[in-house]
């Protein structure tokens, strides 16, 4: 590896660091609006996620109805939510983290706050759906990875195993 190339690994992995510090920030910490002490998880598999269409389906989004609001952040945001960490940890880890590696990643990384939010805060509410999305998005995140990089496979070939993306 070049010294060009380490220095583009460093980036990404502070850049990588960053981000996974915001995303813990962002669901490990109480949340200081209105709690909710009735059931505080969710193991019903898409239970929420058609909770929340209907509510953005029954409820004028547009008009800042606030169910809705939260129903849309809740659909979209946990689709996003792990988006970046799909694309950057095989950038910053070239030849070394694979399509299976990154999706296990991500998994573990959601079930491990969903269980975090399930024991330690009465504010947040531990669902399977959000496990189930933020996966989903990790495996975008690598699709988008793939694209781009599947552009320039003869440069980063030679840095992945048997010059192969998914394994």
């Amino acid at each position: 590896m070049t010294g060009k190339n380490k220095k583009v690994n460093w980036l990404c992995f502070l850049i990588l660091s960053i981000y996974l510090l915001i995303v813990f920030s962002m669901t490990l910490v109480p949340y200081v609006g209105e709690y909710t002490y009735e059931q505080h998880y969710n193991l019903v598999p898409f239970l929420s996620i058609k909770n929340y269409w209907q509510s953005l389906q029954y409820t004028e989004l547009i008009n800042g109805g606030k169910l809705s609001m939260i129903a849309f952040i809740n659909l979209f945001g946990n689709i996003g939510l792990l988006l970046p960490y799909g694309f950057l940890l095989p950038l910053t880890f070239p030849g070394r983290i694979t399509f299976k590696r990154t999706v296990k990643s991500a998994f573990f990384i959601t079930l491990f706050i969903e269980i975090m939010q399930f024991f330690f805060l009465v504010s947040r509410v531990a669902d399977i759906d959000d496990v189930i999305f933020n996966t989903i998005s990790a495996v975008i995140g690598y699709i988008l990875y793939y694209i781009i990089c599947h552009k320039h496979y003869k440069k980063y070939k030679y840095n992945k195993p048997n010059g192969k993306y998914f394994n």
